[in-house]
Formats: structure tokens, C-alpha cells, sequence
């Protein structure tokens, strides 16, 4: 409903006097309302329109929204934005998952079947990192010891086959295999 400053609701008149907007509870024939005042003021673009200063309340805007419709309408926007969001977390959750799958079980899971196989003397085991981060990491000292455990196991044999002159590299002061080969 349009109203202007001759408007006999009270409530306009001191609202327009005032100069603000307002929104309020109202009953209308028995019904609860929302009642959204905004008042129209003259913008600089339209003061040659307008026999008014820039800024002058020209008159007003009064919207009347049913609290039961506007209520069911709030359930509605939460209820799509709860979906929205449980959706969201859900493939946020899955994403995390497969990357997580992917960067760090995969590759440990091909370790640890390699060990196993290493541990029952299958010391032809070769590991790849494809990455520099822990798992990479892991993966080049493991790929460090069965190399370690070959060369030795080199020289076992040379050994074994008569060959006395065959020498072993000590990877440290506390290379107490390497030192029990020699």
C-alpha cells in the first residue's frame, strides 16, 4: 500500500517525521502480520522529477507478510540449507577419504606387502616414491635397507662359491651386520 504524507495512521506520520524504516508485529482482521515500513526519499538522480531536497521523504511503502508464511518459508531456506550443508560435509568427507586412500594407504599397503615378501627372503623387492613427503620418505630408506641387505647378500655368495677376496662397505661405525659379514 502506497502511502503519502496526508496518510492518517499515526504511526507513518511519526515514522516519516522520524525518517527511518521500521519493521513490527500488526494483526490484520485477525491475523498476525509483519509490517514493513520503508519510506521513499527523493534520490539525487530524481530531484528534477521532484519538487523536493535531495534526501526529503517523498511518501512510503507498507508491506504486510503473514508470520505463518514468512515462518514456513524460514523452515524451508533451513531445511535446503541443512541438506545443502550435510551434502557439502558428505563430499568433503569422501574427497578427504580418497585422497587419503590414494596419498597414504595405497603406498603403505604396497610397503607392507613388499616387507612381508622381503621377510621371507624375497629380497628382489623394489619400491618407487613418487613423492617427497613422509611416505616418499619411508618408502627410499626401505628401498635403502633391502638394497643394503642384496649387497650383502652378494657378497655371502661370492663368499659361499670360494671367492675369499670379496669385500663389504660398512654403512656405519654401528654396521653390525656389515661387521659380522666381513
Amino acid at each position: 500500500k502506497l502511502v503519502d504524507q496526508t496518510d492518517t495512521d499515526t504511526l507513518w506520520r511519526r515514522l516519516m517525521s522520524e525518517g527511518r524504516d521500521t519493521v513490527l508485529a500488526a494483526d490484520h482482521e485477525g491475523e498476525s502480520m509483519q509490517a514493513t515500513y520503508h519510506l521513499l526519499t527523493n534520490q539525487p538522480a530524481c530531484v528534477d522529477c521532484h519538487d523536493a531536497a535531495p534526501g526529503a521523504v517523498l511518501g512510503g511503502l507498507r508491506l504486510m507478510h503473514s508470520t505463518a508464511v514468512l515462518a514456513e518459508a524460514t523452515r524451508a531456506n533451513f531445511i535446503l540449507l541443512l541438506a545443502g550443508s550435510v551434502v557439502g560435509i558428505l563430499v568433503l568427507v569422501t574427497a578427504i577419504g580418497l585422497a587419503l586412500n590414494r596419498l597414504v594407504f595405497q603406498p603403505v599397503k604396497a610397503v607392507q606387502g613388499k616387507l612381508r615378501a622381503a621377510a621371507q627372503g624375497d629380497i628382489d623387492q623394489n619400491l618407487v616414491a613418487r613423492s617427497n613427503d613422509e611416505i616418499g620418505q619411508l618408502l627410499k630408506a626401505i628401498q635403502n635397507l633391502i638394497e643394503y641387505i642384496r649387497g650383502l647378500c652378494r657378497v655371502v655368495e661370492q663368499v659361499a662359491s670360494g671367492d675369499l677376496t670379496a669385500e663389504v662397505t660398512l654403512k656405519s661405525e654401528r654396521d653390525v651386520l656389515g661387521t659380522s659379514v666381513r
